[in-house]
């Protein structure tokens, strides 16, 4: 029994990549707010900036992964 006959490996596949190239955003998301979150104890306001753009962008991301599983 071929394996293609049990899973359907086109819609595996889109969701392996899917799954870490959300991750990866993620994790350079986060990074980027903790870079801004370090750097902006110096006082300069735009590291505060970056920080805050960096912690958006990881809500949006969790907020677009619970859209996509509800979905379906």
């Amino acid at each position: 029994m071929l394996l293609a006959t049990i899973i359907d490996t086109n819609a595996f596949l889109h969701v392996a990549l899917y799954g870490v190239l959300g991750a990866l955003g993620l994790v350079l998301a986060f990074s980027v707010a903790l870079v801004g979150l370090d750097r902006a104890e110096d006082g300069e306001a735009q590291w505060l900036v970056l920080t805050v753009l960096g912690g958006a962008a990881c809500v949006a991301l969790l907020a677009v992964g619970v859209w996509a599983m509800t979905q379906k």
